[in-house]
């Protein structure tokens, strides 16, 4: 069995949980997605180009026999539905709740 380690945004890792489903796309095999579900969100994070990524470890639910440890893709999780105002526009809001928070008394 293999397991998939996803790195996620600290911004973001709140909103993922144990049991959530995903898919993930591998570089190598790009026109097949793998479904998988999340086992544990880990404490662990890793410093990444500008920002703080967050360990999300979870298993394949349908193994493939083209997969190879070590290859690398992109993971999406489902975490419910979003309006598109939310989507576009909380990392604005979260980004000037965390200025006032800082400047304000």
């Amino acid at each position: 069995a293999y397991r998939l380690v996803i790195h996620v945004d600290e911004r973001d890792v709140s909103y993922v949980a144990a049991g959530s489903q995903g898919l993930v796309n591998l570089r190598a095999i790009p026109d097949q997605d793998f479904p998988f579900q999340v086992l544990k969100v880990s404490p662990v994070f890793e410093e990444q180009l500008e920002s703080i990524a967050y360990r999300v470890e979870a298993s394949l639910d349908l193994p493939h026999a083209a997969l190879r440890p070590g290859m690398q893709g992109v993971a999406k999780i489902e975490v419910g539905e979003r309006s598109y105002l939310w989507i576009y526009f909380h990392e604005l809001y979260d980004a000037i709740r965390l200025w006032l928070w800082k400047w304000l008394p």
